[in-house]
C-alpha cells in the first residue's frame, strides 16, 4: 500500500496519472477563528499557498479562507496533491509560529482520508 501511494505522489509513470480536480477543505485547530480578515494573515496564506503549489507542480484554481476554514479547488496533473496539502499545512504551522508564537493552524488530522 505504501508503495502504491509513494508511486502516485511521484508519479514515476507519466501515463497512468491522469489530470485530476479537487476539492480542499480544512479546518481550524478546535475550530478557533485563526484565520482573521487582516492583510498579515492574508498575505502569510497566499503566500504558503503559492509556495507550496509551486514546488508540487499543483494548480490552485480557487482558493477561499474564511475565518475557521479555507476551500481550495486544485488541478493536479501530476499526483502530487497530497505532498501539496503536507507542505501548505506544513507552511501555514511555520508561518503562525514566527509570527504569533502561536500552535497550530490547521488540526493534526483531517476527518476524511485520503
Amino acid at each position: 500500500m505504501a508503495d502504491l501511494l509513494i508511486r502516485r505522489q511521484g508519479c514515476r509513470y507519466p501515463d497512468k496519472c491522469s489530470p485530476v480536480s479537487y476539492l480542499v477543505t480544512r479546518r481550524c485547530a478546535q475550530r478557533q477563528f485563526l484565520l482573521r480578515p487582516d492583510t498579515d494573515t492574508n498575505n502569510a496564506f497566499t503566500y504558503c499557498l503559492i509556495e507550496a503549489a509551486q514546488r508540487c507542480q499543483v494548480e490552485v484554481v480557487l482558493p477561499c479562507a474564511l475565518s475557521n476554514h479555507y476551500h481550495a479547488v486544485i488541478f493536479d496533473r501530476w499526483g502530487r496533491y497530497l505532498a501539496f496539502l503536507e507542505h501548505f499545512t506544513s507552511c501555514s504551522h511555520a508561518v503562525r509560529m514566527r509570527c504569533e508564537g502561536g500552535g497550530r493552524t490547521f488540526g493534526r488530522r483531517s476527518r476524511y482520508a485520503w
